[in-house]
């Protein structure tokens, strides 16, 4: 097994592409905390070294751990696996943060 680092440029999570076995041509990865910004640098790493990911794994709901996940699995045709408990947070990314701003429901309406 081979883990590659990208850290993301915004909020700096760390992103793990995982590699199975010796990372030789074609081989299986799993892509682990895709933070916002990580997209680019990820699709260079598998680009570059041959790499067939099969996953984007959340460690994880918040947004830092998933904001390029969607675009991930898009690109690459994968599922994204996350904690059914943490799955609520996909719906509202932001809002589930703890930031002491409820989420809206009111469709974004401020008045």
């Amino acid at each position: 097994m081979q883990i590659l680092l990208v850290v993301a440029p915004v909020f700096a999570t760390n992103c793990c592409v995982v590699v199975a076995g010796t990372a030789a041509q074609d081989a299986d990865c799993v892509i682990v905390d895709a933070g916002a910004g990580v997209a680019p640098d990820v699709e260079r790493i598998v680009a570059e070294r041959g790499l067939v990911p099969r996953a984007v794994v959340a460690t994880h709901g918040h947004v830092d751990h998933t904001w390029d996940a969607a675009a991930l699995c898009e690109r690459y045709g994968v599922p994204l696996r996350l904690h059914a408990a943490d799955a609520y947070r996909l719906a509202d990314p932001f809002g589930t943060l703890g930031l002491g701003v409820p989420a809206r429901d009111d469709g974004g309406d401020p008045g």
